[in-house]
């Protein structure tokens, strides 16, 4: 029998296993033989194991997606088809029979866990698959899961009373070399006491927060808005759409109409406005973090580590004077109509677009208003999508995005005639390059090639490029920033570089302004790089470490790190069951391989964080269609 692990920790009492041997068919010598898997789900913090838990079967060959088609399962003796997912038993115990060879992919879930995945030594880390032979049984599968974390408190108004449905968000913290990104929000609402609890999170660091946006719209799109039973209010509000303007209509009828606007809090259930003991200063609810801090630069990060509950969480709604800012939007045709505008504070760009202060939209003629801005330092932005129509056109669109950033100080009296102008995106162009194949080759493999620009400020915003027959490509316009260029290429070929004038855009990104940008060189090749490392671990008898996870990154990490950090020039992965680990695909060149703890990775990917790697690692030269040997050791980093 075939065992991926050490089957010693299956501990059953006979009847037990007897009864899932025979259930499975395994005991029955007389029937044919078939593939089985039986493993246990277990708490990887305890090693304790998980009752109840659902476990799902998942073919993990090459183009097959999702759970296994019923049809592809072979029937057992009795004419069954196998399951896809079972529930463990009140041991953790689980079994699959009646499985054809293949490599499958299992993973696990239970209530008050993280879904987990075999092979993983850390949540949401890299997974491994099961190879199952030909009448083959493997035994002793062990899938990890780690128990949710959760934060909690309590939120009160202005004047210390409870504050009901109150959205309250935890954005989990990522540090990418000199960024900080806050993604990934879990959000819930308070009750009737201001009490809330943000559950199911994984370890990691948080910030806590209460967003809230201002959204002004004229009251005429605000009734249009809020009846889609016309034809002309559903074409607005899909208009609106297009520059992200939150046009919900539950949001509106919360809201308080001011003069001939209609103001609304569009991240809360709450009116946006504060009562005032003067008549003449207008109050409104302000985003906030936890501890009392204005801005996530200043948010108290909050640590937790899997099942950590951590509760006294509390935080206070703000409310703060406001003004009034007026202006006029105009693009290359005129007035810009139906767009939404976004004001956002400077120390907050880079983080998701609902940490916006406020936000507007243009009237027929152009013109906007923004009620209730508080005094501070902005970046105004707008920006015009392209038609959802054109996603499926086969070439680029005559007609360019619009896109608009503009500084913007705030005090404490009213601003107006504030101008916008919107000015069409860049599109960048170059031409497809397939190392070592023939022409009807090529033309062949540009049809199945992607290329997108990336913006390496957000690493969020991708521009798509439009492929040509004759192995020329051409994006969309995309907003004023750096970029480099990434590819999706066809099976078995990988990305080998992406070039202007000569210069790898890993090394020097593309800096876009409003002048289009061609002479882009895109070469993939059918000859990866590969890289055969077998790890060890620190101890005196050198035995694998299963738990550890291989990082690979580039030597000269400095110089990648200023550029952006590429993605596609770090690999992590974590070793098999033979304490091998095989990296493919990396671009050629000079790469630092590093062995760590599975509970030491992820940590911030800052300068001084790859200092410490480098420290530890091994330097290896990686080179098209060659492979390198290497053997490492996992070792702690300080």
């Amino acid at each position: 029998m075939q065992s991926v692990v050490p089957t010693r920790f299956v501990i059953v009492p006979a009847l037990l296993v007897g009864a899932l041997l025979l259930s499975s068919g395994l005991a029955a010598q007389s029937r044919p033989a078939n593939g089985s898997i039986f493993g246990q789900v277990i708490d990887a913090s305890t090693g304790q194991p998980i009752p109840g838990a659902i476990v799902l079967l998942d073919d993990a060959r090459p183009n097959i997606a999702g759970p296994r088609p019923v049809d592809e399962h072979q029937p057992g003796p009795d004419g069954a088809l196998p399951p896809d997912r079972v529930m463990a038993n009140g041991e953790g115990l689980f079994v699959f029979h009646n499985l054809p060879a293949s490599s499958y992919r299992l993973e696990a879930a239970a209530s008050g866990y993280l879904n987990g995945s075999y092979g993983q030594s850390r949540p949401a880390g890299p997974h491994d698959v099961v190879e199952l032979g030909d009448n083959a049984h493997v035994s002793g599968v062990r899938l990890k899961l780690w128990k949710c974390a959760s934060l909690s408190g309590r939120v009160v108004d202005e004047a210390g009373e409870p504050a009901a449905r109150v959205a309250v968000r935890a954005y989990r913290v990522s540090i990418e070399g000199t960024r900080r990104l806050l993604d990934r929000p879990t959000e819930g609402l308070t009750n009737d006491r201001g009490e809330y609890r943000l559950g199911s999170l994984g370890s990691g660091s948080y910030v806590v927060s209460i967003p809230q946006t201002t959204m002004t719209m004229p009251l005429p799109f605000a009734d249009a808005v809020g009846d889609l039973r016309t034809p002309a209010s559903y074409e607005l509000v899909r208009e609106l759409a297009r520059s992200a303007a939150p046009t919900f209509a539950y949001h509106l009828q919360r809201g308080v109409r001011v003069n001939d606007l209609e103001v609304v809090q569009t991240e809360s259930t709450r009116p946006p406005i504060a009562p005032s003991s003067d008549p003449a200063v207008t109050l409104l609810y302000r985003t906030i973090f936890f501890q009392a801090a204005a801005s996530s630069d200043d948010a108290a990060v909050l640590t937790l580590g899997a099942g950590d509950d951590r509760a006294g969480i509390d935080l206070r709604l703000r409310a703060s004077p406001g003004v009034t800012i007026t202006g006029t939007a105009s693009g290359p045709d005129g007035p810009a109509r139906h767009l939404g505008l976004h004001l956002i504070p400077v120390n907050a760009r880079g983080e998701p677009d609902a940490l916006d202060a406020a936000q507007a939209v243009t009237t027929e003629t152009g013109t906007f208003t923004f009620f209730g801005v508080s005094s501070g330092q902005y970046l105004l932005r707008m920006y015009r999508s392209l038609p959802s129509t054109h996603m499926g056109d086969r070439a680029p669109s005559p007609d360019r995005p619009l896109f608009a950033d503009q500084p913007l100080s705030v005090g404490d009296r009213d601003i107006d005639g504030v101008a916008v102008t919107l000015r069409e995106g860049a599109r960048v162009s170059g031409r497809l390059v397939f190392e070592g194949a023939d022409a009807a080759a090529t033309q062949r493999l540009q049809q199945d090639t992607n290329v997108m620009l990336v913006n390496l400020a957000t690493a969020q915003q991708f521009i798509p490029a439009w492929c040509n027959a004759n192995g020329t490509f051409v994006t969309d316009g995309a907003a004023p920033g750096r970029y480099t260029i990434v590819a999706g290429p066809p099976p078995g070929w990988i990305l080998l570089s992406a070039t202007r004038a000569g210069r790898d855009l890993d090394d020097a990104p593309l800096e876009l302004q409003t002048a289009d940008l061609d002479g882009i060189v895109v070469t993939l090749t059918n000859r990866p790089t590969h890289a055969r490392v077998s790890v060890r671990a620190a101890d005196a008898a050198g035995a694998p470490d299963l738990d550890a996870t291989v990082v690979a990154f580039p030597a000269s990490y400095s110089a990648w790190i200023e550029h952006g950090m590429a993605g596609r020039r770090l690999r992590t992965a974590s070793p098999t069951r033979t304490g091998s680990v095989t990296i493919d695909g990396l671009p050629p060149g000079d790469y630092i391989i590093a062995a760590v703890p599975g509970d030491a990775w992820p940590m911030p990917h800052t300068t001084a964080f790859f200092d410490a790697l480098s420290r530890v690692g091994t330097r290896a030269t990686l080179t098209s269609g060659q492979t390198v040997a290497l053997d490492v050791t996992v070792r702690q980093i300080r």
